[in-house]
């Protein structure tokens, strides 16, 4: 049994196994490598960065956020696929610093702001897609279906579109979420109870003839759809709804996003699990039973930043991963179902640690 760690850049990391936490914690350690080399440089390490994955969109509101003053201009998007920004604004949406873990968030008024992008060359084949935000929802229930986010071709309705779908605020309380594709024999209809007006993990899927609201990694509801032939939406819209080809004058949602991620197709849970720990270190979310990394506790000194993993799920495994720039790589170390190593940094610099390692160390 040995390790193999290697640095690229000058950051510290922590390590984190499953949930156990010395700094680097090995449980069942076997051949695993921390090696120069990698592709996965998407949210968590899933996906990649250089437009040739299933990464569609990821829109960051650490980075590629371009403003006036405080005012939104544009949102660039960081998946490599061009002409994806988020750059047709309506309104005044604010670009806030220290909210949210102390990082930054997009604000909605629910009155004149919108925000939408173009989405070139996207086709989900059979539908299937993974849509993850992290967004905090404050709209009043009223009689009217605030716009969260939508998708949709030039010329339709967001709801009930070939190409598109919308997901909106329900006129009730408590308040709920709901995903509407309005056609087919069985139209899609989720909806999910918010529950809380401060930032959330909305994770939504379609996959074959099921779609999914997650929120936190805890409560999850479904509805069954009958349309799965290929969505091809040329656009995505925030905190607005999509009308016979324009932004909707009514339907402004009063929502916050620090992060927006859609992939093509559903991820297998092993990759759901990373991005949801990825995304709950970063923003301080608790996540449940999902959460494999303590190291962003404060007690354990808060590695909130890149975290990324590797891990065994359903008997899939997930095997290399990139931290700002160090590399896991676990392909003989993951034997079991519910295997992770999970890893963030908190520092400019870096260094070696080492408690309760067992076999040789290289580097």
């Amino acid at each position: 049994m040995n390790l193999h760690l290697t640095r690229i850049k000058p950051m510290e990391w922590i390590l984190s196994s499953i949930r156990w936490i010395i700094l680097i914690i090995i449980i069942n350690f076997m051949n695993m490598m921390l090696v120069y080399a990698s592709t996965t440089t998407g949210p968590g390490s899933i996906g990649t960065t250089d437009g040739t994955s299933n990464l569609e969109i990821w829109l960051r509101s650490d980075i590629g956020v371009s403003y006036s003053g405080t005012v939104l201009t544009s949102w660039e998007n960081q998946s490599g696929y061009t002409g994806r920004n988020a750059d047709t604004i309506g309104g005044s949406p604010d670009y806030l610093v220290n909210q949210i873990n102390g990082l930054t968030m997009i604000s909605f008024d629910g009155v004149n702001d919108y925000l939408f992008g173009n989405t070139p060359s996207l086709d989900f084949s059979d539908s299937n897609l993974s849509i993850i935000m992290v967004s905090a929802i404050h709209q009043i229930p009223s009689d009217d279906y605030y716009g969260i986010f939508s998708m949709s071709d030039s010329g339709g309705i967001d709801y009930s579109n070939t190409n598109g779908f919308a997901l909106t605020l329900v006129p009730t309380a408590p308040l709920y979420c709901q995903w509407n594709q309005n056609i087919g024999i069985t139209p899609m209809c989720a909806l999910n109870e918010v529950g809380y007006t401060g930032f959330q993990i909305y994770y939504l899927e379609r996959e074959n003839d099921t779609a999914s609201i997650t929120i936190n990694a805890i409560t999850t509801t479904s509805a069954t759809y009958s349309y799965t032939s290929t969505i091809s939406p040329d656009k995505y819209i925030l905190s607005a709804r999509w009308i016979n080809g324009s932004i909707y004058s009514a339907n402004r949602g009063e929502n916050d996003y620090a992060e927006i991620i859609i992939y093509n197709g559903a991820l297998p849970d092993v990759q759901k699990t990373i991005i949801h720990n990825y995304l709950s270190a970063k923003y301080n979310i608790f996540i449940s039973t999902k959460d494999h990394y303590a190291g962003d506790e404060a007690s354990n000194g808060d590695f909130d930043k890149d975290v990324a993993g590797i891990g065994k799920s359903g008997g899939i495994s997930y095997t290399q991963a990139n931290s700002g720039g160090l590399i896991i790589d676990g392909s003989q170390y993951l034997v079991d179902n519910g295997d992770f190593v999970m890893a963030g940094h908190n520092e400019s610099y870096n260094y070696f640690v080492y408690d309760d390692i067992t076999g040789d160390i290289e580097r």
